[in-house]
């Protein structure tokens, strides 16, 4: 499999699966088997989490949230099926303010559909992965 695993730099598992980032390349690994998720950015990822049958990536320099849905309809039940992300492209991008350096993302329980971003900066963002919009109180 060559030098590329002993980069792996983010690590993230599901219920049946376990996905790492290496360089701009991510992979999920189910049952001794091997898949790799595209990332037409080809950019590296410096944060990776499951969010329900969303995986979410941070880019490297933290100005975007990839977004890949792992369900394809491919006729699994499991959404971390090895056959339907084998078929998964990425589903969105969200683009961060240009004063918004994104390093971590948080699922606060109670929250449906949302998720909380972290910066390096100190602040706070609360997203909507289904409608993919930034929850602002003003």
């Amino acid at each position: 499999m060559g030098s590329i695993w002993y980069s792996c730099n983010k690590v993230s598992a599901g219920k049946t699966s376990v996905f790492l980032s290496a360089f701009d390349r991510l992979f999920m690994f189910n049952r001794c088997k091997v898949a790799t998720l595209t990332n037409p950015l080809e950019t590296p990822l410096s944060f990776i989490t499951i969010f329900g049958s969303s995986l979410l990536g941070l880019t490297e320099d933290g100005k975007r949230m990839l977004i890949w849905n792992t369900v394809d309809g491919g006729g699994s039940s499991d959404p971390f099926h090895l056959q339907s992300l084998m078929r998964t492209e990425m589903e969105s991008i969200v683009l961060f303010d240009h004063d918004f350096t994104a390093t971590s993302i948080l699922h606060p329980a109670t929250y449906i559909n949302k998720v909380l971003v972290a910066s390096s900066q100190g602040a706070l963002q609360l997203w909507n992965i289904k409608t993919r919009q930034e929850f602002r109180v003003d």
